[in-house]
């Protein structure tokens, strides 16, 4: 006889479960709508990197990062539900502080956040038809002004002006700016400026003219007045003899030709001289002073007319989620993206290479002037959808806030895929009462940012339960990973990708512009010889067991070497690493761009497919 025993759910379990159905698909939709508005804000800032979002990219990390957050709650909700813990997925959820009140908010959020992206090409454009018009109403007043450049006090506003006016064109077309609305309030102010002196200068053109006038006509009566014809003895020792004595001569008037006219016009030169204002031997240095005021034409500067080419308007993008929004029914399965496995729960699973999270690590935030959100923005974005695809799970970002209390050890780790956090070494904290505090600290050594570095490896560590990861870097975030390992050693580091890292250090005019626009501590320690980097290159701190693999951008120069614009093949190259190779080119302006732009797949995918390889092998 066959006997079988089915176990199916009580009447409160069949109750709690159906409920939790329901909230949870409506909390996963909600979650890929966020997501969409995500992908697409993130493809607006990627597509066109002329545009300046500010504060926005600040919003985009505070809603990525709830978003990666809630995600990761989600995860845990749907394991459980896999293995039909449907109380404790219902305890999970209402302890995760993810509902759809919450999830509905942050999705008017994130869309009011993507229409302020697709608002940023008509900013950018309307500031560029203000900067326009302005320079042309500059040189306008250079051009019908001209007569008034004698004078100093016309001629110094508009020198000012122009220095002002050309140096804005230059800060806009380079793009060396990190706000519109600190641009904006640039333009306007030039604007108003060059409207009063506009102003000043026709008033100023006004008075002279009546100026002129009056002095015209005072010498027209002077000389009405006299009507006389004179004849002066003048060109000899006599004649000018006599013009310095008071001897007298005969002037012959205009009306008349008989003697006895002229001889009752008898006048002493000190009278002619009176009428023709010559004041003999007194002496006027009037003129002289005119001459050292007025007579000097000033050199103006030129109006800068470098074409400012007008951003494209914005269509929106279409973009697809990778988020799953469906509920697994199998048990005990972990679910992911669709691909359901068992849950990642034993020992075994720590040590499994496959399932390593990854790391990234931005580089250095070349203009002093940027905040670190600006870091945290869309430098791995393109190959972070490119993983995800790829069936890796984006946990978000990992700051030194993050404690070991906030996910319980292991969680991310349960679906047994990997998971992959972007962390920041530009931040620091400070507890507060029961809270933590971040602060920017993005000025400090290199040495220091690796210090920061190692608490986020070690949450990351925590939160998945594995005992190692992996580090994708980028440029000066290849050194804080070295120096990190040098200081932490390699038990924690299973992998390292170095992009445009330059290990040897920066030459030419890559360490001239960092010295400008980036901050010294940094520029310092990369600048090639430094006694960081000699540290760095110590043969016997070399790492033995981390596989490094390095890519090199070549096509572009620096200080007449192959380079991506900023970084040297040669540089990027190490001895003990698997060293390769992409070539690009540098169209910008500064011809830099390949530094940066290796890290999007689209444009580079090669660069994807070395990092995919150096992770899988």
């Amino acid at each position: 006889m066959l006997l079988t025993v089915n176990y199916g759910l009580s009447e409160d379990e069949a109750t709690i479960k159906t409920d939790l159905a329901q909230e949870v698909r409506s909390i996963l939709v909600s979650l890929r709508d966020i997501d969409i508005e995500i992908l697409a804000v993130e493809e607006v800032l990627r597509s066109e990197p002329r545009l300046r979002p500010g504060q926005l990219l600040g919003d985009l990390a505070g809603i990525g990062e709830r978003f990666s957050m809630a995600s990761v709650a989600m995860e845990t909700v749907r394991a459980l539900w896999a293995q039909e813990e449907y109380l404790r997925a219902r305890e999970a959820l209402d302890g995760s502080d993810v509902d759809i009140a919450m999830l509905s908010a942050l999705r008017d959020e994130a869309a009011a956040l993507r229409i302020a992206v697709q608002g940023l090409p008509a900013e950018h454009n309307a500031l560029r038809d203000a900067l326009h018009a302005t320079r042309m109403q500059a040189a306008t007043l250079m051009t019908d002004h001209a007569a008034l450049w004698r004078d100093p006090y016309i001629a110094g506003p508009m020198l000012s002006l122009a220095e002002r006016l050309n140096s804005t064109v230059v800060m806009y077309a380079t793009g060396d700016y990190s706000r519109y609305g600190d641009m904006r309030q640039r333009v306007e102010t030039l604007v108003s400026e060059t409207a009063t002196l506009n102003a000043s200068f026709a008033q100023r053109e006004s008075a002279v003219l009546l100026i002129g006038a009056a002095i015209v006509d005072d010498r027209n009566a002077a000389a009405c007045a006299l009507n006389m014809t004179a004849v002066l003895p003048c060109g000899n020792t006599t004649s000018n003899a006599s013009l310095n004595s008071s001897s007298n001569i005969s002037l012959s008037p205009n009306s008349s030709s008989n003697a006895s006219s002229a001889a009752s016009s008898i006048v002493s030169i000190a009278q002619v001289c009176d009428a023709l204002s010559l004041l003999g031997n007194v002496s006027d240095n009037s003129s002289a002073q005119f001459t050292a005021v007025y007579c000097t034409q000033a050199t103006l500067l030129p109006i800068d007319m470098t074409a400012l080419d007008p951003v494209a308007s914005m269509i929106d993008p279409v973009v697809e989620s990778g988020f799953d929004i469906t509920l697994p029914d199998a048990s005990p399965l972990c679910c992911v993206f669709g691909d359901c496995n068992p849950c990642c729960s034993d020992a075994s699973c720590a040590d499994d290479p496959a399932s390593y999270p990854i790391i990234f690590v931005h580089g250095h935030a070349f203009n002093g002037g940027n905040t670190p959100e600006y870091s945290l923005g869309a430098y791995f974005t393109s190959m972070q959808q490119a993983l995800q695809r790829d069936g890796y799970i984006d946990a978000g970002i990992v700051t030194p806030s993050s404690t070991m209390s906030e996910v319980a050890e292991g969680e991310w780790g349960l679906s047994g895929k990997p998971v992959m956090a972007r962390v920041t070494y530009y931040y620091n904290f400070y507890r507060n009462d029961d809270d933590y505090v971040l602060i920017a600290q993005k000025s400090e050594n290199i040495e220091t940012y690796s210090l920061r570095l190692n608490e986020m490896v070690n949450i990351v560590k925590h939160h998945t339960g594995k005992k190692k990861v992996n580090i994708v870097a980028h440029s000066m975030g290849g050194l804080v990973v070295r120096r990190y390992l040098q200081l932490f050693g390699e038990e924690s580091v299973n992998k390292v990708v170095l992009i445009g890292t330059p290990n040897h250090g920066t030459e030419g005019r890559t360490r001239n512009l960092c010295g400008i626009l980036g901050e010294d501590k940094e520029c310092d320690d990369m600048e090639a010889g430094s006694v960081f980097l000699r540290k760095l290159d110590d043969p016997a701190m070399q790492p033995a067991t981390v596989r490094f693999t390095t890519i090199a951008g070549t096509g572009c120069t620096v200080n007449g070497k192959d380079a991506d614009g900023v970084a040297t093949v040669e540089s990027v190259a190490l001895d003990f690493a698997d060293n390769h190779l992409v070539s690009g080119s540098c169209e910008d302006l500064f011809g830099t761009e390949l530094h940066s732009k290796m890290l999007d797949v689209v444009a580079y995918p090669q660069v994807y497919a070395i990092v995919r390889a150096a992770l899988s092998s």
